[in-house]
């Protein structure tokens, strides 16, 4: 994996706000339908976020792009709302032994969180401020070894995404973002 996966989501004017879940599983009806989300239809980026702002989360309903993410994970892009952040929602979607990768990128805070979620626990995370793994043994610590998280802007979110990339075996390209995708609702009080 090479390049500036950062510079993807920039380019998607995503920067401000970009808060994802990869889970692995590989069908994106059923991990839709596991988030309580209603697919309203298959659509491309631009249609997507046509009558969504980013970030926004005084709606009644979030809004999520649902698409394949290589061979065995979905890579959920939340659009509008902020409830994909939730330790709750990670618990349950991992309950019967599922995992999945959350990711959180703000314009105040930058990265967030890059956590793992295994069998409904939290098994490792970059820690924000400090950028090193929860565990020193953990799946984080052996994928980011040659990472640099000290640099220009976006090296932190790139070296994240590179160890997305690397545990899913897909890394986020432009392509995936050319796709055409699940643009599904959730609605208000489903999470």
């Amino acid at each position: 994996m090479s390049g500036n996966i950062w510079d993807v989501i920039r380019a998607k004017g995503l920067e401000d706000y970009f808060i994802s879940i990869w889970m692995d599983h590989s069908d994106e009806e059923e991990v839709a339908r596991r988030l309580g989300a209603e697919a309203v239809s298959r659509s491309d980026f631009s249609a997507a976020t046509k009558n969504y702002p980013f970030g926004s989360g005084d709606g009644p309903e979030e809004t999520l792009w649902v698409g394949r993410h290589g061979p065995r994970w979905t890579h959920v892009l939340q659009i509008s709302g902020n409830h994909a952040a939730s330790p709750a929602l990670h618990a349950g979607l991992t309950r019967d032994g599922g995992r999945l990768l959350f990711m959180c990128v703000t314009e105040v805070e930058g990265v967030e969180d890059l956590v793992l979620v295994e069998n409904a626990r939290r098994t490792d995370d970059i820690h924000a401020f400090n950028h090193t793994p929860a565990r020193p043994d953990g799946l984080f610590a052996r994928t980011m070894a040659d990472l640099s998280f000290d640099g220009p802007p976006g090296t932190q979110e790139n070296a994240c995404l590179t160890v997305v990339g690397r545990i899913t075996g897909t890394p986020l390209t432009e392509e995936w973002f050319d796709g055409r995708h699940l643009l599904c609702r959730v609605p208000l009080g489903v999470w």
